[in-house]
Protein backbone atom coordinates (compact mmCIF):
# COMPACT_ATOMS: atom_id res chain seq x y z
CA UNK A 1 0.00 0.00 0.00
CA UNK A 2 1.35 3.42 -0.98
CA UNK A 3 2.28 5.43 2.11
CA UNK A 4 0.40 8.47 1.11
CA UNK A 5 -2.79 6.91 -0.14
CA UNK A 6 -2.88 5.54 3.63
CA UNK A 7 -2.43 8.44 5.12
CA UNK A 8 -4.86 10.31 2.80
CA UNK A 9 -7.49 8.06 3.95
CA UNK A 10 -7.50 10.12 7.46
CA UNK A 11 -9.28 12.53 5.68
CA UNK A 12 -11.81 10.31 3.97
CA UNK A 13 -15.33 11.24 5.05
CA UNK A 14 -16.27 7.40 5.22
CA UNK A 15 -13.55 6.84 7.83
CA UNK A 16 -13.53 10.00 10.04
CA UNK A 17 -17.55 10.85 10.35
CA UNK A 18 -17.97 7.77 12.46
CA UNK A 19 -15.71 8.98 14.86
CA UNK A 20 -17.27 12.76 15.02
CA UNK A 21 -20.57 10.73 15.33
CA UNK A 22 -19.20 8.63 18.02
CA UNK A 23 -17.29 11.54 20.20
CA UNK A 24 -20.86 13.78 19.73
CA UNK A 25 -22.97 11.05 20.94
CA UNK A 26 -20.62 10.75 23.99
CA UNK A 27 -20.25 14.50 24.46
CA UNK A 28 -24.03 15.13 24.69
CA UNK A 29 -24.95 12.14 27.10
CA UNK A 30 -22.48 13.60 29.38
CA UNK A 31 -23.41 17.35 29.45
CA UNK A 32 -21.42 18.52 26.90
CA UNK A 33 -23.52 19.81 24.81
CA UNK A 34 -22.07 23.19 23.66
CA UNK A 35 -19.15 21.68 22.44
CA UNK A 36 -21.20 19.19 20.24
CA UNK A 37 -23.44 22.51 18.45
CA UNK A 38 -20.75 24.51 18.29
CA UNK A 39 -18.58 21.33 16.40
CA UNK A 40 -21.07 20.15 14.14
CA UNK A 41 -22.35 23.55 13.00
CA UNK A 42 -19.22 24.89 11.78
CA UNK A 43 -18.18 21.76 10.38
CA UNK A 44 -21.83 21.51 8.55
CA UNK A 45 -21.15 25.17 7.13
CA UNK A 46 -17.72 24.29 6.34
CA UNK A 47 -18.87 21.20 4.52
CA UNK A 48 -21.42 23.19 2.27
CA UNK A 49 -18.83 25.73 1.61
CA UNK A 50 -16.46 23.04 0.43
CA UNK A 51 -19.03 21.42 -1.64
CA UNK A 52 -20.29 24.67 -3.19
CA UNK A 53 -16.87 25.31 -4.76
CA UNK A 54 -16.25 22.15 -6.00
CA UNK A 55 -19.92 22.45 -7.49
CA UNK A 56 -19.39 25.99 -8.94
CA UNK A 57 -16.03 24.88 -10.70
CA UNK A 58 -17.33 21.15 -11.90
CA UNK A 59 -20.36 22.85 -13.17
CA UNK A 60 -19.43 25.84 -14.59
CA UNK A 61 -15.88 26.07 -14.44
CA UNK A 62 -15.94 29.04 -11.36
CA UNK A 63 -12.55 29.01 -9.79
CA UNK A 64 -9.48 31.11 -9.24
CA UNK A 65 -6.80 30.12 -12.54
CA UNK A 66 -4.03 31.94 -10.64
CA UNK A 67 -4.06 29.86 -7.74
CA UNK A 68 -4.37 27.23 -9.62
CA UNK A 69 -7.62 27.11 -7.13
CA UNK A 70 -10.73 24.56 -7.96
CA UNK A 71 -12.58 24.03 -4.75
CA UNK A 72 -11.75 23.25 -0.83
CA UNK A 73 -9.76 20.17 -0.37
CA UNK A 74 -12.34 17.62 1.74
CA UNK A 75 -9.49 15.64 2.90
CA UNK A 76 -7.88 18.30 4.48
CA UNK A 77 -10.98 20.00 5.87
CA UNK A 78 -12.14 16.89 7.77
CA UNK A 79 -8.89 15.97 9.01
CA UNK A 80 -7.98 19.07 10.76
CA UNK A 81 -12.29 19.92 12.07
CA UNK A 82 -12.16 16.38 13.33
CA UNK A 83 -8.85 15.09 14.83
CA UNK A 84 -7.79 17.70 17.06
CA UNK A 85 -11.23 17.72 18.91
CA UNK A 86 -10.80 13.83 18.90
CA UNK A 87 -7.48 13.56 20.44
CA UNK A 88 -7.42 16.09 22.59
CA UNK A 89 -10.72 14.83 23.95
CA UNK A 90 -9.23 10.79 24.78
CA UNK A 91 -7.11 12.72 27.13
CA UNK A 92 -7.26 12.20 31.23
CA UNK A 93 -9.07 14.94 33.30
CA UNK A 94 -6.30 17.04 35.25
CA UNK A 95 -3.66 17.00 32.64
CA UNK A 96 -3.77 20.20 30.40
CA UNK A 97 0.08 19.62 29.19
CA UNK A 98 -1.43 16.12 27.76
CA UNK A 99 -4.85 17.92 25.98
CA UNK A 100 -2.52 20.53 24.05
CA UNK A 101 -0.26 17.62 23.28
CA UNK A 102 -2.80 15.52 21.78
CA UNK A 103 -4.49 18.53 19.68
CA UNK A 104 -1.35 19.29 18.20
CA UNK A 105 -0.80 15.57 17.33
CA UNK A 106 -4.37 15.94 15.81
CA UNK A 107 -3.33 18.82 13.38
CA UNK A 108 -0.10 17.02 12.48
CA UNK A 109 -2.05 14.34 11.08
CA UNK A 110 -4.29 16.96 9.19
CA UNK A 111 -0.63 18.91 8.02
CA UNK A 112 0.50 14.91 6.79
CA UNK A 113 -2.86 14.29 5.03
CA UNK A 114 -2.67 17.62 3.22
CA UNK A 115 0.69 17.11 2.26
CA UNK A 116 -0.76 13.21 0.74
CA UNK A 117 -3.29 15.00 -1.14
CA UNK A 118 -0.81 16.87 -2.72
CA UNK A 119 1.59 14.30 -3.34
CA UNK A 120 -1.34 12.01 -4.90
CA UNK A 121 -2.21 15.42 -7.82
CA UNK A 122 -5.71 15.52 -5.95
CA UNK A 123 -5.22 19.52 -5.25
CA UNK A 124 -3.57 22.39 -5.69
CA UNK A 125 -1.33 24.03 -3.00
CA UNK A 126 -4.27 26.85 -2.25
CA UNK A 127 -7.21 23.97 -2.56
CA UNK A 128 -5.12 22.50 0.71
CA UNK A 129 -4.27 25.59 2.58
CA UNK A 130 -8.06 26.32 2.17
CA UNK A 131 -8.93 23.17 3.46
CA UNK A 132 -6.56 23.65 6.36
CA UNK A 133 -7.72 26.81 7.67
CA UNK A 134 -10.78 26.22 7.29
CA UNK A 135 -10.93 22.80 9.07
CA UNK A 136 -8.67 24.85 11.70
CA UNK A 137 -11.52 27.39 12.22
CA UNK A 138 -14.02 24.46 13.38
CA UNK A 139 -11.42 22.67 15.32
CA UNK A 140 -10.61 26.04 17.44
CA UNK A 141 -14.28 26.62 17.41
CA UNK A 142 -14.92 23.27 19.16
CA UNK A 143 -11.97 23.36 21.52
CA UNK A 144 -12.21 26.76 22.76
CA UNK A 145 -13.29 27.23 26.63
CA UNK A 146 -13.87 23.64 26.52
CA UNK A 147 -10.74 22.92 28.67
CA UNK A 148 -12.52 21.77 31.58
CA UNK A 149 -15.27 19.60 29.80
CA UNK A 150 -15.97 15.62 30.09
CA UNK A 151 -13.39 13.71 28.97
CA UNK A 152 -13.88 10.31 27.44
CA UNK A 153 -12.89 7.10 29.46
CA UNK A 154 -9.59 5.87 28.45
CA UNK A 155 -10.77 1.91 28.63
CA UNK A 156 -13.15 1.07 25.74
CA UNK A 157 -13.30 4.37 23.53
CA UNK A 158 -9.41 4.04 23.37
CA UNK A 159 -9.67 0.13 22.54
CA UNK A 160 -12.73 0.78 19.99
CA UNK A 161 -10.83 3.98 18.52
CA UNK A 162 -7.45 1.86 17.76
CA UNK A 163 -9.36 -0.92 16.29
CA UNK A 164 -11.40 1.50 13.93
CA UNK A 165 -8.08 3.21 12.61
CA UNK A 166 -6.45 0.06 12.49
CA UNK A 167 -8.91 -1.66 10.14
CA UNK A 168 -11.18 1.29 8.47
CA UNK A 169 -7.89 2.77 6.41
CA UNK A 170 -7.18 -0.59 5.27
CA UNK A 171 -10.32 -2.49 4.43
CA UNK A 172 -12.70 0.36 3.27
CA UNK A 173 -13.12 0.81 -0.25
CA UNK A 174 -12.53 4.40 -1.99
CA UNK A 175 -14.08 7.19 -1.00
CA UNK A 176 -17.40 7.92 -3.33
CA UNK A 177 -17.99 11.33 -2.14
CA UNK A 178 -16.35 12.83 -5.25
CA UNK A 179 -18.46 11.17 -7.78
CA UNK A 180 -21.52 12.34 -5.80
CA UNK A 181 -20.27 16.07 -5.93
CA UNK A 182 -19.95 15.53 -9.72
CA UNK A 183 -22.92 14.03 -10.77
CA UNK A 184 -24.54 17.06 -8.38
CA UNK A 185 -22.49 19.60 -10.24
CA UNK A 186 -23.63 18.16 -13.96
CA UNK A 187 -27.30 18.01 -12.73
CA UNK A 188 -27.52 21.20 -11.75
CA UNK A 189 -24.98 22.89 -14.53
CA UNK A 190 -27.25 20.56 -17.12
CA UNK A 191 -23.51 20.08 -18.89
CA UNK A 192 -22.88 16.27 -20.00
CA UNK A 193 -19.44 16.55 -18.41
CA UNK A 194 -17.14 18.40 -15.64
CA UNK A 195 -14.63 20.89 -16.03
CA UNK A 196 -11.14 20.08 -15.50
CA UNK A 197 -8.10 22.21 -14.44
CA UNK A 198 -6.65 24.21 -17.71
CA UNK A 199 -3.09 24.79 -18.62
CA UNK A 200 -2.97 28.25 -18.90
CA UNK A 201 -6.02 30.06 -18.71
CA UNK A 202 -8.01 28.27 -16.19
CA UNK A 203 -10.77 25.44 -16.81
CA UNK A 204 -11.43 24.48 -19.94
CA UNK A 205 -14.13 21.61 -21.15
CA UNK A 206 -12.63 18.13 -22.39
CA UNK A 207 -13.84 15.95 -24.84
CA UNK A 208 -15.89 13.14 -24.04
CA UNK A 209 -13.08 10.77 -23.76
CA UNK A 210 -10.75 12.45 -22.16
CA UNK A 211 -12.86 14.03 -19.42
CA UNK A 212 -14.28 10.52 -18.82
CA UNK A 213 -10.36 9.65 -18.19
CA UNK A 214 -9.60 12.50 -15.78
CA UNK A 215 -13.25 12.05 -13.80
CA UNK A 216 -11.72 8.03 -13.37
CA UNK A 217 -8.31 9.40 -12.40
CA UNK A 218 -10.16 11.75 -9.29
CA UNK A 219 -12.10 8.78 -8.18
CA UNK A 220 -8.97 6.48 -7.99
CA UNK A 221 -7.65 9.53 -6.12
CA UNK A 222 -10.42 9.72 -3.62
CA UNK A 223 -11.28 13.64 -3.86
CA UNK A 224 -14.31 15.01 -1.66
Amino acid sequence: MDFWWWISRFGQAEIVLPCTAALAIWLAAVGDRRTVLVWLGCLLVALVATVATKVAFLGWGLGIASLDFTGISGHTLMATAIWPVLLSRVTPRGHPAWHSAMALMGFTLALLVAISRLKLAAHSVSEVVAGFMLGGIVSGAAMFGAADAPRLRQGIISIALTLWLAVAPVELPASQAHGLVVRLALRLSNHAQPYTRGRASGAQQLGRKEASKAFQRQQDAGEV
